[in-house]
This record gives structure tokens, sequence and C-alpha cells, in this order.
């Protein structure tokens, strides 16, 4: 099922739009093929310096503006723009993702991992901010967090360590290459992302489908991958899910393969696009001699 909508200018514009991506794909190759769920895009900095001044227009939101800087930087030490965001100006993924590691891995039945990739061209500011950020904890922990650094194939891993231990690992992350950072939950989540996914999410079936008729370029994806999600879920909390008054909704809800969702600008126009991919109902195969 498809749909679309499509709005069209009366006077085409010239001007190259810096938040589409020419190969939206790209970033999503840093995700795990049985990701749960992803929000993609461009140029996060950008878009908090055009939220953030229309934000300033209203006197009441631009209090609230001002008390989230002031509550990042008392807490944090750091300007939320100009050590946060300023450096993120790439193409991005936030994603939910299967893991028994990790912050979430101590939890029974989650089996959840939240992983972050992030592109920069200034990767010299990024760097100075994790350092800040390692500096803080270890100072805000009063030493029990442990600022360690492990290897993973080659690839040098930094991680927050409760009592130095990585199978207490609050948060870890990697330059997967020159300039993109993987922030996953824990040492235990990132082993399951770098240095690369064992099958990359583009690579898979699912995804494919979900993805290959929506335009490009574009600003980035909405996905859901019906199965695996469903599949958490009932892992999470079967008991609601076998109740009897459920039962009958568990087929229909399990014949989504998948949600996936964009929008995308030309000269001319813009357009949004959603698609769910349903899986087929084979009908069921009859003994010999019955009908």
């Amino acid at each position: 099922m498809r749909l679309q909508a499509i709005a069209y200018r009366q006077t085409p514009k010239s001007e190259t739009d810096e938040f589409q991506t020419e190969q939206p794909e790209a970033i999503v190759s840093r995700l795990p093929g049985a990701t749960y769920s992803a929000a993609t895009g461009r140029n996060l900095n950008q878009k908090w310096l055009l939220i953030a001044q229309a934000l300033s227009t209203e006197p009441k939101l631009k209090e609230y503006l001002d008390q989230l800087r002031t509550f990042v930087l008392n807490n944090t030490k750091l300007d939320l723009e100009k050590d946060i965001l300023n450096w993120m100006d790439g193409d991005y993924a936030f994603f939910l993702f299967p893991s028994k590691g990790g912050l979430l891995g101590s939890i029974p039945n989650l089996n959840l991992g939240i992983g972050i990739a992030l592109e920069t061209n200034n990767r010299a500011a990024a760097e100075t901010t994790l350092k800040k950020l390692d500096e803080l904890i270890k100072s805000f922990s009063e030493g029990e967090v442990v600022v360690n650094t492990h290897d993973i194939q080659g690839q040098n891993i930094t991680s927050w360590d409760i009592n130095g231990e990585s199978s207490q690992s609050l948060l870890a992350y990697n330059w997967v290459d020159e300039k993109t950072l993987v922030i996953s939950t824990g040492f235990g989540a990132i082993k399951d992302l770098v240095p690369q996914p064992y099958i990359p999410l583009p690579a898979t079936y699912n995804f494919q489908t979900a993805t290959n008729s929506l335009p490009r370029p574009n600003y980035g994806y909405f996905y859901l991958n019906g199965g695996s999600t469903l599949s958490w879920i009932y892992g999470f909390a079967p008991s609601f899910f076998d109740d009897k008054n459920f039962r009958p909704w568990k087929s229909i809800i399990g014949s989504i393969y998948s949600l996936s969702a964009t929008s995308s600008t030309t000269p001319d126009k813009e357009q949004v696009d959603f698609l769910m991919v349903l899986a087929p109902t084979r009908r069921p195969i009859n003994p010999v001699g019955k009908e």
C-alpha cells in the first residue's frame, strides 16, 4: 500500500536543498540487518538552528529554549549549539536493534540496543566534545565509571565501564571511518556494529522492498521492520500477546513486512511518500483426496 502527497510550486526554485542526500542508503549501511526501526536524515546542526530561530520568535517558547540551553550547560559544561550540535553536519541515523549486551542487556527479555551513527566534516570538534564527555562521566560518577579502550577486530572502542568492567558498560563509541561516528548503549551492544554489521541493513530484502521505490535524493527515511519488531514485542511481553482477546489480531499485524516513509523535493514540487509492504496470504494445503 502506498500513500503519496505532492505539492507543486507556482514558481520553480533553483537552489539545491542542503538537507537532501543523493545516497540516503550510505549511512544506513552502518545499521544491522535485523534493525527494528530507524530514522535517518542530514545535517542535524542546520535543522536545529532553523528550529531554534523559529522558537525564538515566540517569547514563551524562547524562554523554554533558553532553559534547555542552560540545563545542558549546567549539567555537562558544554554549549548545546557550539559544542554538541555544531559538528553534526553530515548524514545521521537513529536506530533500535536486537542486542543482549550493553546498558539495557541486564533487563530480562528486552533484547534491545540503541544506536546513533553520525557523519561529520569536523572530526576534531567531535573528538573534543567526546573527550569532555569522557571527563564529565568520570567526575560525575566519582571514579566508579572508568573510560576504557577495547579492541574489536583492530577497532579502538571507547567504553564507559562501571568499575572498569566492559560487561557493565553504559555507553560505547567508535570512529568506523574517518568521518563516521557510531555510538551505542554499551560495549556489548556496539560489538554488533563495528567494524561493520555482519549483514548491513541495505543488503536485506525487507529494507530493499521498503525503500527501492522511494524517490532519491530525499531527506532520509523512517523505517520499521514489522517482523523483527513484532518478535521483539512478543518476546518482551509474551503473556499480554497470548491473551485470547488479542490472538485474532496477531495474524493481521503479522502480515506487515515493513513500514517506510520519506520526503523529497525537486525544483517544481514537494513530495511525501508512505509505504506499507504486506506479506502474501497463502491458502492452506488440503490433504490428498479432500477439498
